[in-house]
């Protein structure tokens, strides 16, 4: 990745406040420009025309779900790395998530910014500030 340019990281989670402050925390931990959404079909009309590195997005949502918004992502990105933040951990493990190579990693709600930014920068797709 270059570092005069690093690609973007958006946020999809229908809590504004909570997409606000994930936004606002990942902004002072990272250059990488953030892109924060409350609607999953406002990221979705915006995702063309992203320069993304990777997805954060939560699991439970209306209309459509992490695991749904991250297989459009595969359809329409493939490769382009997820993580999905959720409270609602037990309902995955009913789920067949390998048929999305996507999802790099799955975080329990309620996570620590630390823990958030680690997972982040596991899977290669931030530039941290120093």
């Amino acid at each position: 990745m270059n570092a005069d340019h690093p690609k973007g990281i958006a946020i999809v989670d229908d809590e504004k406040s909570y997409t606000d402050l994930l936004a606002v925390t990942l902004g002072e931990c990272f250059l990488n420009p953030i892109h924060p959404f409350t609607h999953p079909r406002e990221f979705l009309e915006a995702f063309p025309r992203l320069d993304l590195g990777l997805v954060v997005t939560d699991y439970n949502m209306p209309e459509i779900d992490g695991l749904e918004l991250i297989a459009i992502i595969r359809r329409e990105r493939p490769g382009l790395p997820c993580l999905l933040i959720t409270g609602h951990v037990d309902e995955l493990a009913t789920k067949d998530l390998s048929r999305l190579p996507e999802l790099r990693g799955i975080l329990p709600k309620p996570f620590g910014w630390r823990k958030l930014a680690t997972e982040i920068l596991r899977v290669g797709s931030a530039s941290p500030r120093l």
